[in-house]
């Protein structure tokens, strides 16, 4: 039993020291803009809320709920009677740099623009928000960070560039070639 629980303590530590994930790092992002969005709304309590359709909407649309019921707004279904806040991903993804055998910098951003229609039907163009967060991984772990179920949260991880590889590896195929050719003509003219 004291087995037993030692290893559920083993995993539930080793699951802490795993860095956020792809999908947590785009929450965050997420949390922040609609946190940005509300202080451009008008000071009553109602928005209706229209996220454009992308893979990401649901990032989105929880991101606004949330980030709105913090800011004391109401989210309604569409009604002319309040504002209306339509919200579209512009850019999203994660990049990965390799900067050693062992070590890659993953940057994760998230691009949105708004746009608010008040009820007397006046179109208001809210800036265009985007956020970058990069942050420095392990390669081992690279593979539990990553959601494949998302695409936009998956990439591919670059190999490590070494002066080995940018150098000597083509001169010795060079090279080689250069003596088999040699060989070749040499063996052919005797």
């Amino acid at each position: 039993m004291k087995l037993l629980g030692f290893v559920g303590a083993t995993l539930v530590a080793a699951a802490q020291l795993l860095p956020p994930s792809n999908v947590e790092q785009l929450q965050k992002l997420a949390d922040s803009c609609a946190q940005a969005v509300c202080q451009y709304l008008p000071g009553g309590k109602y928005v209706a809320l229209e996220v454009e359709p992308h893979p990401a909407q649901w990032l989105l649309e929880h991101a606004f709920a949330a980030g709105l019921a913090r800011c004391g707004v109401v989210i309604l279904e569409a009604a002319d009677t309040v504002p209306r806040l339509k919200v579209a991903v512009t850019d999203i993804g994660v990049v990965y740099e390799r900067l050693s055998e062992e070590q890659v910098r993953r940057t994760v951003r998230l691009g949105v623009t708004a746009t608010l229609r008040l009820p007397n039907r006046q179109l208001v163009a809210l800036p265009t928000w985007r956020a970058v967060h990069a942050d420095t991984l392990s390669v081992a772990v690279v593979a539990a960070v990553e959601q494949p179920a998302y695409p936009f949260a998956t990439a591919r991880v670059p190999e490590h560039r070494s002066f080995w590889r940018d150098l000597l590896e083509p001169a010795l195929a060079l090279a080689a070639g250069g003596v088999i050719l040699v060989l070749l003509f040499s063996l052919r003219t005797r």
